[in-house]
């Protein structure tokens, strides 16, 4: 879906806006099904669940605890990565915050745990989570390089969670750390000035994350990656033609936040799909 901006004869942008299950900026299980089985593997593994034991569930107590929750059922709509988003954004407007959840100490620990909670899934999901994403910047700077492309500027809207965070694993680059609110990835292909004997123009990419020149690993160590280099590392994380089929997943597809629920909230094998509550970001 697509409309224009300022005015509907000359405008200068045309914006695209995709429809929510086609959406490939986040971890999407409509995009790719085989994310659902690689989510719940992540969740059943040891790391994960040293981390709920450990971190998540005690800070989760905590924050039910301050929030005034008394019962089961009212501790479970608490979400430390809700109010980790609840607290970034109202520190970063300058807007008031409930003195029991003021402390900086208790924002630091909300980015640690939700940063490493989703680290541990991203960790063997990554090619399923960004890959779709990286998928189409490849074929945006193949056209530009192939000449068939003008494009001089793209944006894209989104989130921490997306794209943020999946192009940041995907690219291997992730700095261990959760983005801060209003966090930007520049991807900028260049032309060099100097020509191939073939008389076609060299080219290399560069990855900026918030004014930071990101090393993408695969490119001989350089801030500028050799086109050739890019386009080997990018292939490498975009699932194959099949890989993300997933037959007995296709029914039974869940929202991307379910990457931030814990294993006791919902099957996704087994079991009823999320009611319309859980597809609140």
């Amino acid at each position: 879906m697509s409309f224009l901006g300022l005015g509907e004869k000359e405008a200068p942008v045309q914006w695209n806006v995709m429809d929510k299950v086609k959406e490939n900026m986040y971890p999407n299980f409509h995009v790719c099904p085989r994310l659902n089985r690689l989510v719940k593997a992540a969740k059943e593994g040891k790391a994960f669940k040293h981390h709920l034991k450990t971190v998540h569930d005690p800070l989760h107590e905590r924050l039910a605890t301050v929030m005034g929750a008394k019962t089961k059922k009212e501790k479970k709509k608490i979400k430390n990565t809700h109010v980790l988003d609840c607290l970034q954004t109202h520190i970063c407007h300058g807007q008031p915050v409930p003195k029991a959840l003021s402390s900086s100490n208790l924002l630091w620990e909300l980015k640690r745990e939700v940063n490493a909670h989703y680290s541990i899934v991203a960790e063997s999901a990554r090619r399923f989570a960004g890959g779709p994403f990286v998928k189409e910047i490849l074929n945006s700077f193949q056209q530009i390089v192939a000449g068939s492309s003008q494009k001089k500027l793209a944006l894209y809207s989104g989130h921490d969670t997306g794209p943020i965070l999946p192009l940041l694993h995907a690219f291997g680059v992730a700095d261990g750390t959760w983005p801060a609110y209003a966090s930007m990835i520049t991807m900028e292909i260049y032309e060099a000035k100097k020509k191939k004997v073939s008389g076609a123009p060299d080219h290399a990419v560069r990855m900026v994350y918030n004014g930071k020149v990101m090393k993408i690993p695969g490119c001989d160590g350089k801030a500028l990656c050799p086109w050739d280099n890019f386009v080997e590392v990018a292939q490498a994380v975009i699932p194959k033609e099949g890989e993300c089929d997933d037959e007995e997943m296709e029914d039974k597809l869940v929202h991307w936040v379910e990457t931030f629920f814990t294993s006791e909230d919902v099957d996704i094998i087994g079991g009823d799909s999320p009611g319309p509550e859980m597809f609140t970001p």
